[in-house]
């Protein structure tokens, strides 16, 4: 059995931490370029396990802050080294809420786009849909249409890129058709690239979709 070991941060320790902390914001924006679909796996996880450091690390600065002794009301008198430490407590309280103000908005700009009112997003939606019913038409295994024929609710992740998040089908009246369709889906990926306008305001999207099959 592993066991975590709690830090004892001073206040030098607590900016070091800082720093390493921003830098793995950085680390962990989204590429701009297209990495191989196999690389996805990896660099979700990768980024996965830098946004739990970041966690970790922000509540451990927090932790050592609360802990640090308060300080006396500012006095003509006050000693140089109780100035000083007023002030890198200022400075730490300062870069904490800096922090955590990045990782809100950081936050936001990952949600999803899923608002039929958006017209990028619309015009998106209707030509991925449009392409999986024309492909599961052409594609359909002659034997199993029949078993094929039936409705049911499409539910996608899409990233930037067109990278396939997830796939999967609600409300299918048979099996056969929600295995076909989330097959059939998974071997078109990966799709259209967003927009300029769709990645000006997230960098994912959700798509649901109620899909009809006639069976030919």
């Amino acid at each position: 059995m592993s066991h975590t070991k709690r830090l004892s941060l001073g206040w030098s320790d607590c900016i070091a931490a800082l720093l390493y902390f921003l830098a793995i914001s950085v680390l962990a924006a989204p590429a701009s370029g297209a990495p191989p679909q196999d690389g996805l796996v990896r660099e979700k996880a990768e980024v996965k396990r830098l946004e739990s450091e970041q966690a970790r690390m922000l509540r451990e600065l927090k932790r050592t802050l609360a802990s640090l002794p308060g300080d006396p009301p500012p006095s003509p008198g006050e000693s140089e080294e109780v100035r000083q430490r007023r002030e890198k407590n200022a400075e730490l309280s300062r870069l904490l809420a800096e922090i955590e103000r990045r990782m809100e908005a950081e936050k936001q700009e990952r949600k999803p786009l899923s608002d039929p009112s958006n017209a990028a997003y619309r015009e998106y939606y209707e030509r991925l849909v449009s392409r999986i019913e024309a492909e599961a038409t052409a594609r359909a295994p002659v034997q199993k249409r029949v078993s094929l024929r039936g409705s049911l609710v499409l539910v996608l992740g899409i990233g930037a890129n067109g990278e396939l998040e997830k796939v999967s089908a609600e409300r299918a009246t048979s099996k056969d058709l929600a295995e076909f369709v989330v097959a059939l889906v998974r071997q078109l990926a990966p799709f259209e690239r967003f927009s300029e306008e769709i990645k000006g305001r997230a960098d994912h999207i959700e798509i649901r979709a109620s899909f009809k099959y006639g069976g030919g």
